[in-house]
């Protein structure tokens, strides 16, 4: 009972860890106020934040379980993962603050930086996935 604890108390601390490089690494912070979401490595959503869900117009339960492409139809064609990783080209896009169109509940389409942040392990991986508006009242109204 004791080792089982105690590999938890490890995966926490090596969770905490990569939150923290990853927050650097995004240069943002997980908090409700970024719009942000977690996908699979096949690209389904499995975790929204309010703001997330707010900036699309969805309630979060309705974001959750979809394909990301139905929200950013730019990357429907892409492969997220090559090889266990995230894809480089994505990795570069996100660097470079290349924008995406992202689109509302609405059909409203709007301009968008979006970060693509690899996060797991060897067995599992996901992508965080932070979309940072470049046309506010657009994706606020």
């Amino acid at each position: 009972m004791k080792n089982i604890q105690k590999e938890y108390r490890d995966t926490d601390a090596a969770v905490d860890t990569i939150t923290r490089s990853y927050k650097h690494v995004a240069n943002t912070s997980l908090n409700e106020e970024t719009p942000a979401m977690m996908l699979n490595d096949s690209g389904i959503i499995t975790e929204c934040n309010w703001a997330c869900a707010r900036l699309l117009g969805y309630p979060q339960t309705q974001v959750i379980r979809q394909h990301i492409s139905k929200f950013l139809p730019q990357i429907q064609e892409t492969v997220l993962f090559k090889d266990r990783h995230l894809n480089p080209h994505l990795r570069f896009l996100s660097r470079i603050g290349h924008n995406f169109q992202a689109v509302r509940c609405n059909g409203a389409f709007f301009a968008s930086q979006i970060f693509f942040v690899e996060l797991g392990n060897t067995c599992e991986s996901f992508i965080r996935v932070i979309i940072r508006p470049t046309e506010l009242e657009t994706a606020y109204s």
